[in-house]
């Protein structure tokens, strides 16, 4: 399996498209450094040893390889150049406190959607190798739709790369340093098809599930999860140009003649809502 690619990456959409798999595969970068450790990150330890879950594959994949396991104080694999792939959980926000002060080479999130963006944002702090290693840190992470990060993920790895049709790369400038670095995002889409195997059992039951869980388990949609506020939401890009059958179209020039409209809604809780309209001569709203 080959690499997922630039320093932040994805690969999620479907359920069954081998994403855990990868993770586990990716960490295996750089097992022969004795100073290389790597940490995959669940929300809850019991996602972690759930029957066939993650450490359950583990086990299947760095046994062969040498490694030995300890399960105290986290299930950690140590392989036999020493090097160490630790799987634990963040199950409240502030327990990525906990790391505060650590050096993490390479950090997997395995369901990124199950965390929030200031628990992924602050676990980036912990990003680090030393130059003398020569390894370069980078964070993967695997996710279907859904779940309470599902807005920033979706944003940040799918909206942002075309949903894998490209790479995204962002210009960072640093006012201490001097300079500028390019920071590369990139999505990887996968369904369960993409895996081979998987048996057609398992698509045909994603295939009897309700239309929103299909849409996002079988097909990796991301904008048909399931309790998003407008359910019936169509993005087709195959429709930009055209506009038909799609909420989603192509960017364009608002003549200046058309009515424009702002609207602000604070929630009950929270996001807020800010909408900008244009409303054309026959009333279509934009």
């Amino acid at each position: 399996e080959p690499s997922l690619g630039p320093v932040f990456g994805v690969k999620g959409g479907a359920a069954g498209g081998g994403k855990s798999y990868a993770l586990l595969l990716e960490c295996l970068r750089h097992v022969g450094n004795p100073n290389f450790g790597a940490v995959i990150f669940r929300r809850q330890s019991t996602q972690i040893m759930a029957e066939g879950g993650l450490f359950d594959t583990a086990l299947g994949i760095y046994v062969p390889l040498g490694a030995h396991f300890k399960r105290v104080p986290a299930p950690t694999a140590i392989f036999p150049s020493g090097a160490k792939i630790s799987f634990r959980h963040l199950q409240y926000e502030k327990d990525v406190h906990s790391w505060q002060g650590s050096q993490i080479p390479l950090i997997a999130f395995d369901e990124l959607t199950h965390f929030t963006k200031p628990m992924y944002d602050y676990l980036r702090t912990r990003l680090r190798a030393e130059k003398r290693l020569g390894i370069t840190p980078c964070v993967r992470c695997a996710s279907n739709p859904g779940g309470p990060g599902h807005a920033w993920v979706k944003a940040r790895f799918v909206d942002a790369t075309g949903a894998g049709q490209r790479v995204a790369e962002a210009t960072v400038e640093s006012s201490i340093l001097g300079g500028v670095s390019v920071r590369r995002i990139e999505y990887i889409p996968a369904t369960a098809m993409d895996n081979p195997h998987i048996t057609r059992d398992y698509i045909v039951e994603l295939e009897q599930k309700p239309k929103a869980l299909r849409e996002a388990l079988l097909l990796g949609k991301w904008d048909a999860f399931d309790g998003q506020a407008f359910p019936e939401f169509v993005d087709d890009p195959a429709h930009y140009e055209d506009g038909l059958y799609t909420h989603v179209i192509k960017p364009f020039k608002i003549p200046w003649h058309w009515t424009r409209v702002v609207s602000f809604d604070h929630g009950y809780t929270r996001p807020f809502s800010f909408g900008v309209w244009a409303v054309d001569e026959e009333g279509r709203v934009y």
